[in-house]
């Protein structure tokens, strides 16, 4: 698979989880995963998924 498509897939297994994407693209989990856990993390939007007090809403 081309690179430009394996970081996307890395994307989206960041978003929706590896076990999803491995098996809506068809492509190995393990494989997958080896690839996410060495991406750096997705960058989030300031105060999108905290609150002030650190909880999550």
């Amino acid at each position: 698979m081309p690179e430009a498509l394996w970081r996307e897939a890395v994307s989206a297994a960041q978003r929706y989880g590896v076990s999803h994407v491995a098996r809506a693209l068809g492509v190995g989990h393990a494989g997958l995963k080896a690839r996410t856990s060495a991406a750096h993390p997705p960058k989030r939007q300031a105060g999108a998924a905290s609150g002030p007090d650190g909880f999550l809403r």
